[in-house]
């Protein structure tokens, strides 16, 4: 889903409704707002870490599968800040079947609320 418009028409409620109502469905998979009050959430190079680290939090197989894949990584991919090569490394083998298969989840919503500017 993704939802576009102009500044004040309402998005940000839209994504805060649609990750509380997947907290309560027990499928919220990460929820990541780019603050505009804080400067660490308006810095891309934390996105996909943080939303890899909310995964593993919510589910110990996963929390295991991003730990091996961390341990494999050559530590400049680790300390890598480009977030393509954190989507890749990090965050989407957290979304394949398999990985899904074997923690037992079907389903991950994973909500991003971005900035108007």
């Amino acid at each position: 889903l993704w939802l576009s418009g102009v500044a004040g028409s309402g998005k940000s409620s839209i994504a805060l409704s649609v990750a509380l109502e997947a907290h309560h469905s027990g499928v919220l998979g990460a929820y990541y707002c780019f603050n505009t009050a804080h400067q660490a959430q308006l810095n891309p190079s934390n996105l996909f870490t943080t939303i890899a680290c909310q995964l593993a939090a919510r589910d110990k197989a996963t929390e295991k599968h991003l730990i091996t894949m961390t341990q494999a990584c050559d530590i400049l991919i680790q300390k890598s800040t480009n977030p393509s090569v954190q989507l890749h490394t990090f965050l989407l083998p957290l979304l394949t079947p398999a990985s899904n298969s074997a923690s037992g989840q079907l389903c991950r919503i994973i909500v991003i609320d971005a900035v108007d500017e």
